[in-house]
């Protein structure tokens, strides 16, 4: 349902850099990182789709590959 929403609507880059900045217990460079990786809309709206613990673990996986 949420990816369909998504699709539907225009893509808030800006709503992405937000809630990437307020996840806690990252440096500012690895979420800035992370937030250029994101910038593929195909993985932005995967992303999106996702609730705030597996935000925090797609983060995580982000830093251990990087």
């Amino acid at each position: 349902m949420a990816l369909q929403n998504i699709s539907k609507s225009r893509l808030d880059i800006g709503f992405v850099y937000q809630k990437l900045m307020k996840i806690e217990g990252f440096e500012e460079e690895l979420v800035d990182s992370a937030f250029d990786h994101l910038q593929c809309e195909n993985l932005t709206k995967g992303f999106i789709a996702n609730n705030d613990k597996l935000w925090r673990i797609w983060l995580q996986k982000f830093k251990e590959s990087n």
